[in-house]
Protein backbone atom coordinates (compact mmCIF):
# COMPACT_ATOMS: atom_id res chain seq x y z
CA UNK A 1 0.00 0.00 0.00
CA UNK A 2 2.82 2.41 0.87
CA UNK A 3 4.51 1.65 -2.47
CA UNK A 4 1.35 2.53 -4.38
CA UNK A 5 1.02 5.81 -2.49
CA UNK A 6 4.69 6.60 -3.13
CA UNK A 7 4.30 5.85 -6.86
CA UNK A 8 1.19 8.01 -7.02
CA UNK A 9 3.04 10.93 -5.42
CA UNK A 10 6.01 10.50 -7.77
CA UNK A 11 3.66 10.28 -10.76
CA UNK A 12 1.81 13.43 -9.72
CA UNK A 13 5.08 15.30 -9.18
CA UNK A 14 6.40 14.25 -12.58
CA UNK A 15 3.20 15.47 -14.23
CA UNK A 16 3.34 18.90 -12.65
CA UNK A 17 3.41 21.81 -15.05
CA UNK A 18 6.28 24.03 -14.03
CA UNK A 19 7.22 27.23 -15.81
CA UNK A 20 10.67 28.52 -15.02
CA UNK A 21 10.67 26.38 -11.88
CA UNK A 22 7.32 27.76 -10.71
CA UNK A 23 4.48 25.53 -9.67
CA UNK A 24 1.03 26.62 -10.86
CA UNK A 25 -1.32 28.16 -8.31
CA UNK A 26 -4.48 27.57 -10.34
CA UNK A 27 -5.54 25.44 -13.29
CA UNK A 28 -8.48 25.33 -15.66
CA UNK A 29 -8.20 22.32 -17.94
CA UNK A 30 -4.86 22.76 -19.74
CA UNK A 31 -4.30 26.41 -18.79
CA UNK A 32 -2.24 27.28 -15.71
CA UNK A 33 -1.80 30.40 -13.59
CA UNK A 34 1.67 30.89 -12.11
CA UNK A 35 2.96 33.16 -9.34
CA UNK A 36 4.76 35.31 -11.94
CA UNK A 37 1.36 36.12 -13.47
CA UNK A 38 0.53 37.95 -10.24
CA UNK A 39 3.61 40.19 -10.31
CA UNK A 40 2.77 43.87 -9.97
CA UNK A 41 -0.76 43.12 -8.83
CA UNK A 42 -0.24 44.23 -5.24
CA UNK A 43 1.43 47.60 -4.79
CA UNK A 44 3.99 48.12 -2.01
CA UNK A 45 2.43 49.34 1.20
CA UNK A 46 -0.85 47.48 0.67
CA UNK A 47 -2.10 45.85 3.85
CA UNK A 48 -1.93 42.08 4.18
CA UNK A 49 -5.72 41.83 4.32
CA UNK A 50 -6.13 43.90 1.15
CA UNK A 51 -3.32 42.00 -0.59
CA UNK A 52 -4.97 38.65 0.10
CA UNK A 53 -8.30 39.98 -1.12
CA UNK A 54 -6.76 41.34 -4.32
CA UNK A 55 -4.98 38.06 -5.07
CA UNK A 56 -8.10 35.99 -4.32
CA UNK A 57 -10.20 38.22 -6.58
CA UNK A 58 -7.60 38.06 -9.36
CA UNK A 59 -7.47 34.26 -9.21
CA UNK A 60 -11.26 34.02 -9.13
CA UNK A 61 -11.59 36.36 -12.12
CA UNK A 62 -8.88 34.43 -13.99
CA UNK A 63 -10.70 31.14 -13.43
CA UNK A 64 -14.01 32.67 -14.49
CA UNK A 65 -12.42 34.04 -17.67
CA UNK A 66 -10.81 30.71 -18.55
CA UNK A 67 -14.13 28.89 -18.13
CA UNK A 68 -15.87 31.46 -20.36
CA UNK A 69 -13.19 31.05 -23.03
CA UNK A 70 -13.61 27.28 -22.96
CA UNK A 71 -17.41 27.55 -23.20
CA UNK A 72 -17.12 30.08 -26.04
CA UNK A 73 -14.76 27.79 -27.94
CA UNK A 74 -17.19 24.89 -27.46
CA UNK A 75 -20.27 26.81 -28.55
CA UNK A 76 -19.13 29.26 -31.23
CA UNK A 77 -17.74 28.59 -34.66
CA UNK A 78 -14.90 31.06 -35.18
CA UNK A 79 -13.36 31.85 -38.52
CA UNK A 80 -9.59 31.81 -37.79
CA UNK A 81 -8.86 34.37 -40.52
CA UNK A 82 -11.51 36.75 -39.21
CA UNK A 83 -10.30 36.34 -35.63
CA UNK A 84 -6.69 37.04 -36.65
CA UNK A 85 -7.86 40.19 -38.49
CA UNK A 86 -9.76 41.41 -35.42
CA UNK A 87 -6.73 40.76 -33.21
CA UNK A 88 -4.48 42.70 -35.59
CA UNK A 89 -6.98 45.60 -35.75
CA UNK A 90 -7.23 45.67 -31.95
CA UNK A 91 -3.44 45.59 -31.58
CA UNK A 92 -3.07 48.50 -34.01
CA UNK A 93 -5.79 50.47 -32.18
CA UNK A 94 -3.95 50.04 -28.89
CA UNK A 95 -0.63 51.12 -30.43
CA UNK A 96 -2.22 54.21 -32.00
CA UNK A 97 -3.96 55.11 -28.74
CA UNK A 98 -0.71 54.83 -26.77
CA UNK A 99 1.17 56.83 -29.41
CA UNK A 100 -1.45 59.60 -29.40
CA UNK A 101 -1.35 59.76 -25.59
CA UNK A 102 2.44 60.01 -25.65
CA UNK A 103 2.32 62.85 -28.21
CA UNK A 104 -0.30 64.72 -26.17
CA UNK A 105 1.80 64.31 -23.00
CA UNK A 106 4.89 65.61 -24.78
CA UNK A 107 3.13 68.60 -26.33
CA UNK A 108 0.82 69.48 -23.48
CA UNK A 109 1.84 72.59 -21.61
CA UNK A 110 0.72 72.11 -18.03
CA UNK A 111 2.29 75.28 -16.66
CA UNK A 112 -0.33 77.91 -15.95
CA UNK A 113 0.83 81.32 -14.78
CA UNK A 114 -0.90 83.35 -12.09
CA UNK A 115 -1.76 85.92 -14.73
CA UNK A 116 -3.51 83.30 -16.88
CA UNK A 117 -5.51 82.10 -13.88
CA UNK A 118 -6.53 85.66 -13.04
CA UNK A 119 -7.52 86.40 -16.66
CA UNK A 120 -9.61 83.24 -16.80
CA UNK A 121 -11.21 84.03 -13.44
CA UNK A 122 -12.13 87.58 -14.52
CA UNK A 123 -13.47 86.40 -17.88
CA UNK A 124 -15.69 83.74 -16.35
Amino acid sequence: MKNILFLLIVFMASCSHNRDGQKPIARVEDTYLYPSDLEGLVKPGTSTKDSILMVKNFISDWIHQQVLVIKAQENIEVDKKELDKKIQDYKESILIYQYENEIVNQKLDTIVTDKQVEEFYLAH
